[in-house]
């Protein structure tokens, strides 16, 4: 299916646009452009779950002769297996999945080139994109040894990926109970079928929108880190800075707790700048703060500035990366406030150049 998508991608038309050369700066025009693109597009998710949910009830309700089934006798017991209204249901299923993914790809596709990154000149940025439209996970921090999950138990890793992965059925059973408490016999079926549209709604909506903001920021951050890393003092380090810097590269994947495409690429450039040889397993110093503060000014220049831009990067700042930041603050390594580093972030998030002091 994946040459199917990339052909379709590669199909679609890239129209000539106003944006600028800088394509981490974005004019008020461009910004709107932006906006109109996450809006319709998530709009459009969430309709087709509205739709899909129509096209499976409205038959089995209204024509349920349509719909084999088989009586199973079981100790003179008879159990009604309707197969072919699971076997609708799965069909509409894959079509709804089949039919997001071509508007996930329409829609980075737009904001590519909205955001100017992506026109017939550079058509090779075809493949990043198509990977971010398809939620392909870039699993590249393995191969520096970086682990996001490191220190987290895997059993309690596992449940709660199941639970993420269950969440839409879970949320609707849970209102269909809550209507069914509140309506008691007068709860009719066609109220409980339709009761969690809403939800497969939100969850589709939401599923676009994160997969546009994902693409968004990887925009923006694949230009800035380029610039970034050129503005690094550069130095020869000793295999301790090595480590402290490799370290500070750890701190960010355990705090973001995933392969992000923006942290790859930092990651891969600041290897290149400081010639740090990659390990199999990189593990965390518990030391690394106190280390930090030790060390000469321009090592704790260049570990701060990667830890901020590394917290700023995917867009969004957790209560962890703040307490993180507040220890570097306290031991006056970081000279920013909480509150300037969450000033950064949202400027990043507009496409407003930053400056990392």
């Amino acid at each position: 299916m994946q040459k199917v998508f990339l052909k379709y991608f590669n199909q679609l038309s890239i129209k000539s646009t106003s944006s600028d050369s800088e394509l981490h700066i974005l004019t008020t025009v461009e910004y709107k452009k932006v906006t109109f693109i996450f809006w319709a597009y998530c709009f459009l998710a969430a309709f087709v779950a509205a739709l899909g949910m129509v096209f499976y009830f409205e038959p089995v309700n209204r024509y349920p002769e349509m719909f084999p089934f088989y009586n199973l006798i079981i100790d003179n017991q008879a159990y009604k297996i309707e197969w072919g209204i699971h076997l609708w249901g799965v069909f509409l299923i894959v079509l709804e999945l089949i039919l997001l993914v071509f508007i996930n790809l329409k829609a980075v596709h737009s904001l590519g080139v909205a955001t100017g990154f992506l026109t017939s000149e550079n058509p090779e940025k075809i493949d990043f994109l198509v990977k971010l439209g398809l939620e392909n996970k870039d699993l590249g921090l393995q191969s520096f040894g970086i682990d996001p999950y490191q220190g987290i138990n895997k059993k309690i890793l596992f449940l709660y990926g199941l639970v993420l992965k269950l969440k839409g059925f879970l949320a609707n059973k849970l209102l269909q109970f809550a209507v069914k408490r509140m309506l008691g016999r007068y709860a009719i079926r066609y109220v409980m079928d339709y009761v969690g549209m809403p939800i497969y709604m939100f969850i589709n909506a939401l599923g676009t929108y994160n997969i546009l903001r994902k693409t968004k920021v990887c925009i923006f951050g694949k230009t800035f880190i380029q610039k970034f890393t050129t503005d690094l003092p550069t130095l020869s380090l000793t295999d301790f800075e090595k480590e402290l810097v490799y370290d500070t590269l750890q701190l960010i994947a355990m705090s973001k707790r995933d392969y992000h495409q923006n942290h790859l690429e930092l990651t891969q450039q600041i290897f290149k700048k400081y010639q740090i040889q990659p390990k199999n397993i990189h593990y965390f110093n518990k030391n690394y703060y106190s280390e930090v503060a030790n060390q000469r000014i321009e090592i704790q220049q260049i570990c701060k500035k990667i830890v901020v831009l590394g917290f700023i990067l995917d867009g969004k700042l957790s209560h962890r990366e703040k307490k993180r930041i507040e220890i570097l603050i306290q031991l006056k390594v970081i000279h920013q406030s909480v509150s300037e580093i969450e000033q950064l972030v949202f400027d990043f998030n507009k496409g407003i150049a930053i400056e990392i002091n």
